[in-house]
């Protein structure tokens, strides 16, 4: 990552006991101004952004759905260059009709 960057640290994770089901049948995505990103659960995905303000959503798709963003959850950020690293937390909830829970910083 260059110093024109800012690297958000997007640390995914579903409701307790739920991680094995999640790792096996679904994957999560995170998309930053409309470019999607495949993550990871139960751990930190990095993704390089400008500095500046960003829209931010978080979903899951079942692993064999190539469009559905299920569970979505948004937020708006304003990335700064003096801070080269922004952590992002993001919790889904315990219940199917859940959505994201994301916390910025």
């Amino acid at each position: 990552m260059d110093s024109t960057t800012v690297g958000l640290l997007v640390d995914i994770r579903p409701f307790p006991g739920m991680l094995l089901f999640h790792r096996a049948f679904t994957r999560p995505l995170v998309d930053v101004d409309g470019v999607e990103t495949p993550a990871l659960w139960g751990g930190v995905t990095r993704i390089p952004v400008s500095p500046g303000p960003h829209d931010l959503a978080v979903y899951f798709r079942y692993r064999f759905q190539k469009k559905a963003r299920l569970a979505i959850g948004h937020a708006e950020l304003t990335a700064d260059e003096a801070v080269p690293e922004l952590p992002v937390e993001v919790r889904l909830g315990p219940f199917n009709h859940s959505h994201f829970r994301v916390t910025v910083g």
